[in-house]
């Protein structure tokens, strides 16, 4: 130390002034704990520094002959010795020599010649400076007793002696002999620490003078009765002694010196130097823990003085996995450990003794032993009953947890610093000074944790509370146990002080505001399966307290206010505490006696603080995570200009016992700690079912997977080593008598080991472990079973298994004798060795063994302790009475001190069992985190009972300070359930707030209801994004707070009604309750009916009133504003958060309506802030807007129908107004966003029933067309079609409206609608006014429009070429032909009808010649072929229900659409041939009809097309002509007449009047149809064979087919006919008058078959070959004609006579018009038949066809006679 320094702790050098106040050093923070007491330990020294400071014998050895310097000269040089030491050591002699008496005539002698020497200018040697001063302190003389030592400490201060050594003979013999005693000890019991060194003081070795001078100043202090001057002196030379650089105090010797100290502070009865020796010691450690620091320094490391909890909490960690570590690597943690605490570190403490090593580690070894030291003295304990405080007890208490206390604050580095080494001579035994201290720390916390005392207490928590936040990553485990085990209990406790649980709250409230200390008080504890879930606990106690119920006057929350300016501590902690007794009072402080308030409401305020605190954490955490990325950005730049930073101080952490994950490049998976959370919820889950029926906890443990199987080995291990197991429970489990049990209950036993415990030892250890069941058998199985396991663990102890069978249950009888309140006369020692009289093999066991057994059990009582503590907290368990006049106690702080003692006595067990764990188990991984994933875990985990800790509390409480403190914790919740989506939570949350607002209870609104409601409207403001589902009740409430707003203003409650009572309230019922107000008279009956309860509902909201004091408040502007702003504000909402918005606006607006749609004035507040929203938000993008829209237009298209035209009216303005400010935001091309926000004008108007609005919405629509047509894009589609409904309307004025408009948009809009592709809707609008069977003037006006748009489009479509484009044939061209199309299928007028006809095929036929192909088939297609459509189906016409519905359609349409059909086929026939086959099929079908006229129409048309395209055919086409007779001939074959009579005589059934075709039903009418059109078909072929040129253009392969058609129509009709008795059958049926026949078509087809043959026969354009394929199928036919018609008789077939003649007669002259070789060849034939017509009447028609037929007989065959017979003159 330096001259400077020297000064300021020493006087004046000149003479010493006793009577000089002492130098207090500089202060340190004092803290607050607690402590607790513990057992009384027997033969404590009656100095309470004896067993903590004294050189105990396990520990000390002197520093003097195993010293680590050389030993230097023995001699002081004069250059060490200025003028003024000279001076003052000559001064100091002198004095002494004047002071000596005649007894101290050798010190008088001895100091003579020291002053000779001086004066003769020589310098001493050591021994001969000290020998004097030795004696001088050893004097009985006060004053030279101070004067010796005021000289040695100012030689000391000023580095005199330069660590000289003096020989042993130099000694006093009483001093060599006290440390050669110590040293002697402390080699047998370390002999591996001392191996090979010489004892001490027996070898002829040197002495260092600084352990002798030390001794020599120790001794002056002789106890109570030492002069206060020698005291003080004592405490000034040893501080110097101590502090001196030169020759510096280590080890044992320090701790002598320091021990000294203290016995003054604790034994002087000056209280001046109580505190100066207190300063002392104060200074002292603050030094020895600076040398720590200045030595680690000067290696380069440069570690904080003190512990920052910023700092701390900082740490630059890295993503970590989670980990799950074995049970074998972190034990779990009870409360059973502390005996023998220190063992395994006999080694360090002695080489710490001995201080051997450099000076670095010296530094270590004097901090670890000094804080060793006062861990010690803490643990000692007090009699809290009858304390005093200034009792040497409670002052030694206080003082020793004071330093402990202030080291640990200003020295945080120190222990921080891995680098800090305790060393060893051993070095695998190397630690850190943080875990060489931690079980010493540990047990002094045990000891003091749980104190009554409320000074003990608080300190002693103030040292957990630096561990908690600075230290929590190495004491993680040991955290666990003291909040578990410790302060869990004294919350619980009701025996507590209310100022312990608020001392604990308030500590807690400082951890609650650190979001990284709470959140990883969670991922290290609750997600660890291995510990207690301290956060969950926390949050637990926490709610239970907020929900106490207080009843508290409004004086006593004043008082409470202003005891908050007041700190809660006993002391004051700024500064330390002087604990002398001058300061002190004899009681022991009470805080709460100046309690002028329920100290259970400071603890209910108090516990709520503590749960928004946390949801603050959270919340900051959270928020903060967003910014990190540029922090960290921004940290780096610091740290690499600053250089070291906070990295170095957290680099220096103990990484042996506690190892933070920081592992670089592991990622940190949030959901693992999640999922170890569920496990660890699991596993309580199967505990709690296990507690309620054991065999479900078993199988739901299997299932879960915490036991591995159904074996027995497993479920016993379950079953004891499963935390929280009623054991009860396992008791009745394992009692059960089942085979299985008594398995699972034996390998339970099994898992114990008794080695070595004495028998009640092993009971005690056995029954600890469940209850032991009631029945006599189950407890005889455990018996047994135990007593198995007891001799085979202990072998030798007992006979045989017998023996601790039949002494165990003596035992439990003894136990229960000696403990039962029931039982009135005690066993003696002398039953209790009786009844076990000859149990062992008949002999009896020793007496001793039953005598010790006997009174364990009788002083020990053997119990649960699970149930003990249990009951203990429950304040069950009373203390003993005390009889006698003075009985009065305290009984609950009796109660108090059991449970302290129990759970102090546990702890300790706890820390045992840390100390007993091999050197690698004890390995625990602290997770930091960096994620905001962990708190989304957390909050799920705990919102539920944080939001039961808040929401009762705010009802219970009306002051200021509560109900904001419950408002803000319910923001922060919803802020956090918003920002992780956790509906269930956000939900509940923002519920709760709207339930604070009380705006359904109008007349009970208070002021902090009013705060709820502006703390509900900034929520919907800054958690806008998240709130989803939730915006229903914010906007419901807004629209509640503007009607009490109204109500503040005086307008009537009915006018503006609550929407939620009105709900609730039947409108039938309001109406009889208005009914019934207006008819009551005076002479009402007073019984009337009473009220239903939605009547009474009615009638009270009908009647509320607002407090007077209430209406400032509802009406401020500060509320409107916060109001507006929600709305407002919705421009800045995210695109999906804007449609939950606006989907909960929509609903509250329809709310609103719904309860007040039927008022003359209804509430439109949502619906108005709706169209706000709108304005607001005009900004956003088109696809926002769209899903937008989608939304509010449903609302729109619901407010524009409702029945109240006040509603109705305010929505279409407001629509009108949007619309505007739309069309103002440009559309780009294809977006069709106009088209949507105008589609509700579109669903009014076709969904109301009133003309006013469709008026209103035809206006609507006029205004924007004249004012924004320029802006209209896709909007015009919605608006055609809103006119396009308007067309339809039965109201004249509205139709004409929609006209006016339409044509408005033709005259001068019209480009506009052609740019925006919108020209298909405009003719469709003039399409359905061309429809409206109403008014045919107008009908006609707009199809004369749709006609003149034929003009303007063809102008505007025509190129330079007369050319259209296709796409815009398709969207203009089209369009006007689909509307002329439209009216013509479905106009009813007929005039319009046939007019659109005309115009749609004027059009095609005067600009088709434009259209390409493509665009042809897309009219035939789907405009000209579907006016047909109604033709589709063969044999019935669709659509029409009466006959004269057909005729109109004939003759508006049919006929006219099919004739110009053909017409315009004709016209453009090199276009449309490629039509050919649909038009074709339209004739089919036209032809195949049951209307006789559609079918003539048909056939009339066909030939028509035929014979007008007949040069143009192609032989493809004319195949296609031929198929197409070929599908007639087929179709019109009424074939039936053969299937159905087949099928008729199969079934017997001869009624043929209902046939199935097909799988169709017919009937009589379609075989006549079909008879009747197989005519049409043959008269066709006729007709076209007549026309010459058809003949000429059709192939002769078509013609040969269209004959095989006749023919096979001839066939068919020929074997009907020759089937007598098929036709005999359909006459039977009674289906016809007469026996059917089909000899028309058989002879009419046969007639045009011959015509059309024998026509092709005569055709010179053919071949042979062909004629002689017409002969062979011709002349046989003829042939056969004729013989069956000579068959004919004349009497009963004169009708087939006169039917067949004609044909006959037509056969007889194409005979004669046959070739000559030809004729020849079946002439013979022909001839026998005619000879057989001749029997017949013959008409003269076919008497002149006969005579043809002989003439030509007669010239082939006469003329070839004749020619023969001249050709045979000529040669003859």
């Amino acid at each position: 130390m330096s001259e400077t320094s020297a000064k300021d702790l020493e006087p004046e050098l000149s003479t010493p002034n006793t009577e000089e106040p002492p130098i207090i050093p500089e202060q340190t923070p004092e803290l607050q704990f607690e402590g607790a007491s513990a057992d009384e330990h027997e033969n404590e020294p009656q100095n309470p520094a004896e067993n903590a400071l004294h050189p105990e014998p396990s520990t000390v050895a002197s520093s003097a002959n195993v010293h680590r310097r050389t030993a230097s000269s023995s001699t002081i040089n004069s250059s060490q010795m200025g003028s003024a030491t000279i001076g003052f050591i000559k001064s100091s002699f002198e004095k002494i020599v004047s002071k000596c008496h005649k007894k101290d005539a050798d010190l008088k002698v001895k100091c003579t010649r020291i002053i000779e020497k001086l004066n003769s200018g020589d310098v001493p040697e050591v021994i001969e400076i000290f020998e004097p001063l030795n004696l001088a302190c050893q004097s009985k003389t006060v004053d030279i007793k101070v004067t010796a030592l005021d000289c040695l400490g100012k030689m000391f201060t000023f580095n005199v002696f330069s660590e000289p050594q003096i020989p042993e003979s130099s000694v006093p013999k009483e001093m060599l002999q006290y440390w050669t005693n110590i040293l002697r000890t402390q080699t047998k019991i370390d002999q591996a620490a001392l191996e090979g060194t010489a004892l001490p003081y027996e070898n002829g070795d040197t002495v260092p003078l600084i352990d002798i001078a030390i001794e020599t100043i120790a001794e002056c202090f002789e106890g109570e009765g030492t002069n206060e001057k020698v005291e003080l002196q004592v405490v000034k030379v040893l501080m110097a002694a101590v502090l001196s650089e030169t020759m510096a105090a280590h080890g044992a010797v320090l701790l002598r010196a320091v021990r000294q100290i203290y016995n003054i502070f604790i034994l002087s009865l000056s209280p001046a130097n109580q505190g100066v020796a207190q300063a002392s010691l104060t200074q002292i450690f603050n030094i020895i823990f600076e040398r720590v620091h200045r030595h680690d320094k000067s290696n380069g490391v440069l570690p904080s003085k003190s512990g920052s909890f910023s700092n701390i909490n900082n740490i630059p960690t890295s993503d970590i996995e989670s980990q799950v570590l074995p049970e074998a690597q972190a034990p779990k943690l009870t409360l059973e450990n502390l005996e023998n605490l220190t063992a395994g570190d006999e080694l360090a403490v002695a080489e710490a003794n001995k201080a051997i090593g450099e000076d670095k580690e010296l530094a270590v070894k004097d901090a670890f032993l000094i804080f060793r030291a006062m861990c010690k003295l803490s643990v000692k304990p007090i009699e809290v009953n009858s304390i005093d405080m200034r009792s040497h007890e409670l002052r030694s208490k206080l003082l020793s947890l004071h330093i402990i206390h202030t080291i640990l604050q200003d020295h945080l580095g120190v222990f921080l610093n891995k680098r800090v080494m305790l060393t060893t001579s051993n070095q695998e035994r190397n630690t850190t000074l943080i875990d060489a201290i931690k079980q010493y720390l540990c047990l002094s916390l045990s000891r003091n944790a749980a104190s009554p005392l409320a000074p003990i207490y608080e300190i002693s928590l103030e040292i957990f509370w630096i561990i908690l936040s600075k230290l929590r990553f190495e004491f993680k485990r040991e955290i666990a146990v003291f909040i578990d085990e410790i302060y869990f209990p004294v919350l619980e406790m009701k025996s507590s002080a209310t100022h312990q649980k608020r001392y604990f709250l308030a500590v807690m409230n400082r951890l609650f505001h650190d979001p990284k200390a709470v959140i990883e008080l969670y991922l290290n504890y609750d997600c660890d399966s291995q510990l207690p879930s301290l956060c969950e606990g926390l949050i637990d106690y926490l709610t239970r307290f907020s929900l106490t119920r207080v009843e508290i006057s409004q004086q006593q929350k004043i008082n409470y206010k202003e005891s908050l300016t007041r700190s809660l501590a006993v002391y004051s902690l700024k500064q330390s505490p002087m604990l002398s007794i001058k300061k002190l009072g004899a009681n022991v402080p009470d805080p709460e006696a100046s309690y002028n308030f329920p100290g259970e409401y400071a603890i209910v305020i108090e516990s709520i603080e503590c749960v928004v605190l946390v949801l603050q954490s959270l919340s900051t955490w959270v928020d903060s995570i967003a910014k990190q990325a540029v922090v960290e950005s921004e940290e780096d730049t610091a740290l690499s200009v600053n250089g070291a930073g906070e990295d170095e101080v957290l680099s220096q952490r103990s990484e042996s016992a506690t190892q933070i994950s920081e592992t670089s490049g592991i990622p940190q998976d949030p959901a693992k700690f999640d999922t170890q959370k569920q496990r660890k919820t699991a596993l309580f889950s199967c505990v709690k079912a296990f507690n309620y029926k054991p065999k479900i906890g078993i199988a739901k443990a299997i299932e879960s997977g915490f036991i591995k199987d159904d074996s027995p080995q497993e479920i016993a291990k379950f079953l004891l080593y499963t935390d929280g197991l009623d054991k009860t429970q396992i008791g009745e489990y394992l009692g059960e008598g089942d085979e299985k049990n008594i398995t699972i209950m034996h390998d339970f036993v099994d898992l114990m080991d008794f080695s070595g415990l004495e028998f009640v030892e092993a009971m005690r250890m056995f029954l600890q472990n469940f209850r032991l069941p009631g029945e006599s058998q189950k407890i005889d199985r455990f018996m047994l079973k135990f007593a198995e396991r007891f001799v085979l663990n202990n072998p030798g102890t007992f006979a045989n298994a017998d023996v601790p069978y039949v002494l165990a249950y003596s035992v439990i009888l003894l136990n229960t004798d000696q403990h039962s309140a029931q039982v009135k006369r005690r066993m003696s020692l002398q039953d209790f060795i009786r009844n076990n009289a000859g149990i062992d093999d008949g002999q009896d066991l020793p007496e001793t063994l039953l005598s010790k057994i006997y009174y364990e059990i009788q002083s020990n009582e053997i119990k649960l302790q699970s149930e003990q503590q249990a009951a203990l907290l429950a304040g069950n368990i009373q203390p003993e009475p005390v009889s006698g006049l003075f009985s009065f106690r305290n009984q609950e702080r009796e109660q108090y001190m059991l449970l302290s003692k129990e759970l102090t006595l546990n702890t300790e067990k706890v820390f045992k069992s840390f100390g007993q764990e091999a050197p690698n188990s004890n390995i625990v991984y602290y997770y930091a985190t960096k994620q905001a994933d962990h708190v989304l875990y957390m909050f799920h985990t705990l919102w539920m009972s944080i939001f039961a800790g808040l929401t009762p509390p705010f009802k219970e409480y009306d002051d200021e300070d509560t109900t904001k403190l419950c408002i803000k914790g319910i923001k922060l919740a919803i802020h956090l359930s918003c920002t992780f989506d956790i509906e269930n939570a956000r939900s509940s949350f923002v519920s709760a707030l709207v339930q604070f607002g009380n705006l359904h209870n109008v007349e009970e609104i208070s002021p902090k209801n009013v705060d709820a409601i502006h703390a509900l409207l900034n929520v919907a403001v800054t958690e806008g994004d998240h709130l989803r589902g939730s915006w229903k009740e914010i906007l419901l409430s807004v629209s509640q707070i503007e009607r009490i707003q109204l109500l503040a203003q005086g307008i009537d409650s009915g006018v503006v009604p609550d929407i939620s009572i009105a709900r609730m309230v039947n409108r039938a019922s309001l109406d009889s309750v208005r009914t019934r107000s207006t008819t009551s008279t005076f002479f009402s009956s007073p019984f009337g009916k009473q009220k239903t309860l939605s009547e009474q509902a009615y009638e009270h909201y009908q009647n509320q009133k607002l407090k007077p004091s209430i209406v400032p408040l509802i009406t401020s502007t500060e509320l409107t504003v916060a109001m507006d702003k929600i709305f407002s504000h919705s421009s800045q909402i995210s695109g999906d958060a804007i449609i939950d918005f606006v989907k909960a606006l929509c609903q509250v607006s329809s709310d609103e309506i719904e309860s007040s749609g039927r008022s003359e004035s209804p509430r439109m507040f949502s619906l108005q802030k709706m169209v706000d929203v709108c304005y607001y938000n005009m900004g956003r993008i088109r696809f926002q807007w769209s899903n937008l829209w989608a939304i509010m237009g449903d609302t729109f298209n619901r407010f524009g129908t409702h029945s109240n035209t006040v509603i109705v009216f305010f929505a279409l303005d407001s629509l009108r107004q949007l619309s505007m400010r739309f069309f103002d935001i440009e559309e780009l091309a294809h977006f069709k966003f106009q088209k949507e926000f105008l589609k509700p004008f579109e669903f009014i108007i076709g969904h109301t029933g009133s003309e006013q609005v469709k008026d209103m919405i035809l206006d609507c629509l006029g205004n924007m067309v004249q004012t924004k047509a320029d802006k209209i894009r896709s909007g015009w589609t919605t608006m055609f079609e809103t006119l396009t409904i308007a067309a339809g309307d039965y109201s004249e004025s509205i139709v004409m409206k929609s006209y006016k408009l339409t044509a408005l948009i033709n005259e001068g809009k019209l480009d506009d609608t052609l740019q925006q592709g919108t020209f298909e809707s405009f003719v469709h609008t003039l399409t359905a006014l061309a429809k409206n069977q109403r008014f045919q003037k107008i009908s006609l006006h707009a199809l004369q429009d749709l006609k003149k748009l034929i003009n303007r489009v063809s102008d505007y479509t025509l190129d330079e070429n007369n050319k259209v484009d296709d796409e815009v044939m398709v969207q203009l061209w089209f369009p006007i032909l689909f509307g002329f199309h439209d009216v013509i299928m479905t106009g009813d007028d007929l005039e319009v009808r046939s007019r659109a006809l005309n115009y749609m095929f004027d059009a095609l036929v005067q600009n088709g010649g434009h259209f390409d192909p493509s665009f042809w088939d897309k009219i035939c297609n789907e405009l000209l072929f579907p006016i047909f459509k109604v033709l589709s189906e063969h044999w019935q016409v669709s659509q029409f229900d009466t006959q004269d519905d057909i005729s109109v359609w004939l003759s508006t349409t049919l006929i006219q659409a099919l004739r110009n059909m053909v017409a315009l086929f004709t016209h453009y026939f090199d276009t449309l041939n490629r039509m050919l086959d649909g038009y074709l099929e339209l004739l089919i079908s036209c032809i195949c009809q049951e209307n006789d006229t559609i079918a003539r129409i048909g056939r009339s048309c066909l030939e028509q097309l035929i014979v007008q395209n007949a040069k143009k055919f192609t032989p493809e086409l004319w195949d296609k002509i031929t198929d197409c007779f070929e599908r007639l001939f087929d179709l019109t074959l009424p074939k039936e007449l053969f299937d159905d009579a087949n099928a008729n005589s199969k079934n017997g059934n001869g009624d043929v009047n209902s046939i199935v075709v097909n799988g169709k039903s017919s009937n009589k009418s379609t075989i006549v149809v079909k008879c009747v059109l197989q005519l049409l078909l043959i008269e066709t072929m006729a007709e076209l064979f007549d026309d010459d040129g058809f003949y000429d253009e059709i192939p002769f392969e078509n013609v040969i087919r269209l004959s095989k058609f006749l023919n096979q129509s001839y066939e068919f009709a020929r074997d009907f006919n020759d089937d007598y008795n098929l036709r005999v059958r359909f006459f039977n049926g009674g289906v016809i008058d007469n026996v059917p026949n089909l000899l028309k078509q058989e002879t009419s087809a046969s007639a045009v078959y011959f015509s059309i043959m024998l026509r092709l026969y005569c055709d010179d354009n053919i071949s042979e070959e062909q004629k002689e394929m017409i002969t062979q199928s011709l002349l046989p036919m003829w042939i056969a004609i004729v013989e069956r018609y000579t068959k004919l008789d004349d009497v009963t077939q004169q009708r087939n006579i006169s039917t067949w003649r004609p044909v006959v007669i037509e056969i007889l002259q194409g005979f004669v018009e046959l070739d000559e070789k030809d004729f020849i060849a079946f002439c013979p034939a022909m001839y026998e038949l005619v000879l057989g017509i001749l029997d017949k009447s013959l008409p003269s028609v076919f008497r002149s066809a006969i005579k043809a037929f002989f003439s030509r007989v007669g010239s082939v065959y006469i003329s070839e006679k004749e020619e023969e017979l001249t050709t045979d003159k000529a040669t003859k």
